[in-house]
């Protein structure tokens, strides 16, 4: 049975893809080491399964409906940036989130429960609600990267309707500049039961 890369993730309106691509934009020419993420691949990851085999996304998309199944909607907001391991050591650039981090965080305990009776395995560090928006590759570009963090800490992305969330599968090097590209297998619908 073949296997595919998958993760389940909520995407986000388009005009916030818009927006952090704008500020992408004027960053990008004092961070040369740093891959941005395209706008349309922009989303908040809830769990990232690695390879599974394509015939188990039924039974994942079942585990997820059942577990959002009777939470309603809502919105979430990005707002503020940073980075991980710190804003002074950047490897993975990020926005947060103001509004929906609690809804969020519940959908997300859920689904990993349900799903690690199926086998897949609970997260074991804490789970931190954030839109992954760069990454680095060059720490040449550090300097630039810090100073941009930091004058755009509380930068606001818009706000967004989360109405499901979405198994994604991830081709690696096959999009623009040599990044993945995403396809949607599925998605499960907050506030539907089944």
């Amino acid at each position: 049975m073949p296997k595919i890369r998958c993760f389940l993730a909520i995407e986000l309106d388009q005009s916030i893809g818009s927006t952090i691509s704008a500020l992408v934009d004027q960053m990008a020419p004092t961070t040369p080491g740093v891959r941005w993420v395209v706008p349309e691949n922009l989303h908040l990851t809830l769990k990232f399964f690695g390879d599974i085999e394509e015939n188990s996304s039924w039974d994942i998309f079942k585990a997820v409906q059942s577990s959002i199944g009777d939470m309603p909607p809502f919105q979430l907001t990005v707002q503020g940036m940073g980075a991980f391991p710190a804003d002074d050591r950047p490897r993975t650039v990020w926005m947060g989130l103001t509004d929906g981090n609690k809804e969020i965080c519940e959908a997300h305990a859920r689904i990993d429960q349900r799903l690690a009776d199926l086998g897949y395995a609970i997260e074991n560090r804490r789970f931190q609600p954030h839109l992954t928006i760069g990454r680095v590759r060059d720490k040449a570009s550090q300097l630039g990267l810090v100073t941009a963090i930091r004058k755009h800490k509380e930068f606001v992305g818009g706000t967004s309707e989360v109405t499901r969330i979405v198994l994604f599968r991830s081709e690696l090097g096959k999009g623009k500049n040599g990044g993945p590209i995403y396809s949607k297998m599925g998605q499960s619908e907050f506030g539907k039961t089944v």
